[in-house]
């Protein structure tokens, strides 16, 4: 909601042009081409990518055993960390962030009534479609309120 307010004042009130606020501009519509990832820069990344790679698992596992607690089933952590690993390994040709748990966004979905993993799939699909689709609306939203709907 707040990402729909600040962008239709931002749009009306013509911010940017008349008060310089810093607004995303131009969005590419669309999503990346499959690529091979680049391993030039591998041997500087390699502590990174390890240290990344520890704490992801870490909340990860932590995140599914607090709400395998909470709803009463069983996790089992090899196939947790397996998926985990496929997932970050094909979102790797798209150019993607390592993916990991969200407390947080486990939170609201269970507290909300989500039971299956079906939510983060029909989330991603709205996802999926505001990139495809209404990317373009997107470039009078004011980098304030971006900064506050990402933390």
């Amino acid at each position: 909601m707040k990402v729909i307010l600040g962008t239709l004042i931002s749009y009306l009130l013509k911010l940017h042009d008349q008060h310089g606020v810093s607004i995303v501009g131009h969005v590419k519509r669309g999503l990346p081409p499959p690529t091979v990832p680049a391993f030039t820069n591998i041997s500087s990344l390699l502590v990174s990518a390890i240290t990344i790679t520890i704490v992801s698992l870490c909340l990860n596992i932590s995140v599914a055993k607090m709400f395998a607690r909470k709803y009463d089933y069983k996790v089992r952590s090899n196939q947790e960390l397996l998926a985990y690993g496929l997932g970050n390994i094909s979102s790797s040709f798209f150019q993607c962030y390592p993916s990991s748990g969200s407390l947080s966004r486990s939170m609201v979905q269970g507290e909300s009534g989500g039971k299956t993993s079906l939510i983060g799939g029909f989330s991603s699909v709205i996802l999926a479609a505001v990139i495809l689709v209404l990317s373009p609306l997107l470039e009078s939203l004011p980098m304030p309120c971006l900064a506050v709907q990402l933390t």
